[in-house]
């Protein structure tokens, strides 16, 4: 990639940050990975009667980050058929013309202001794929992606749950699954490792992947009846959702560091995170106290 593409590609995110000294520390981060998607790419998508995997991208405005997005899923193409479907929680910047500007997707709308949750739950019908990919907007991926996830959980029907290796912006390990204490905490694996190759990386069991993205069969999300709204308008959703493939369906949940994705995070801050993290955690707790006492016994966190 030509140098000032790239440096453009980082400007525009670096300008996404509202805290100037925020920016500068990202963008200093920003410069030392590989951004390798043509910057002028305009991404479009085949229309699949029949895909494999139905990627759902929840959004609320935001319409640059969601095409910076797309761009890079148009780039790194999947070998495995897929559709994408926007779901828009009542968006009123140019996502709205979402279906104009990238050919291919389909947008799935709701009322309005429904939430993370709800408004996944309003998509997932849409969905014609036999898999679902769940995805945050505020992320890259990167080539081979989906199908590694795709050919780890299609081959193994003990798999319910792929969740992909996060990195951050400056190219470290976000999230390589996760581990829930007895107090319905998530650990990060790897976080306590300072150094390590990410080649080396095998696919992991673990407690728990994110939902900004996992991979599993639409079959168990009906079979589970997709979130508890109770978790209703977000957090823990996910975790809940990782326990109940666990524990109900009694199938593993895996992350596959081939799949890698840049995720860039806290773009979609809430002021009311930590208050509904906190709610929802309890609530967690007291689906899940005896299997977390069961889980963590033995087990302690050196993070």
């Amino acid at each position: 990639m030509k140098v000032k593409s790239r440096k453009r590609i980082i400007k525009f995110f670096c300008n996404l940050i509202p805290i100037t000294s925020l920016r500068r520390k990202i963008r200093k981060r920003l410069e030392r990975v590989e951004m390798v998607f043509p910057y002028k790419l305009k991404p479009h998508f085949n229309n699949v009667e029949n895909p494999v995997i139905s990627i759902i991208m929840p959004v609320y405005n935001q319409y640059k980050v969601t095409y910076e997005c797309l761009k890079s899923i148009a780039y790194y193409m999947p070998e495995v058929s897929f559709e994408i479907i926007i779901a828009d929680d009542g968006s009123t910047d140019e996502t709205v013309n979402m279906e104009k500007n990238v050919p291919g997707v389909k947008v799935v709308k709701t009322s309005g202001g429904l939430g993370f949750l709800k408004n996944v739950q309003n998509a997932v019908p849409y969905a014609k794929g036999k898999y679902i990919f769940l995805m945050n907007n505020d992320m890259m991926v990167t080539e081979n992606w989906l199908d590694s996830s795709y050919n780890l959980i299609s081959e193994d029907e003990t798999i319910g749950i792929v969740g992909s290796l996060n990195l951050g912006p400056d190219g470290d390990v976000q999230e390589y699954g996760a581990s829930i204490s007895d107090t319905g905490n998530a650990y990060m694996n790897c976080m306590h490792k300072k150094k390590f190759n990410i080649d080396d990386l095998k696919p992991v069991e673990c407690d728990y992947c994110s939902g900004c993205s996992i991979l599993f069969l639409k079959s168990d999300w009906d079979n589970l009846n997709g979130f508890d709204e109770k978790f209703s308008p977000a957090y823990y959703e996910d975790t809940d959702f990782n326990f109940r493939v666990r524990y109900v369906l009694n199938k593993k949940v895996i992350c596959d560091p081939k799949s890698r994705i840049y995720h860039y995070r806290n773009m979609t801050y809430s002021e009311n995170a930590s208050i509904l993290s906190e709610k929802n955690r309890a609530y967690f707790l007291q689906k899940w106290g005896k299997q977390l006492e069961e889980l963590n016994e033995g087990r302690t966190f050196n993070f």
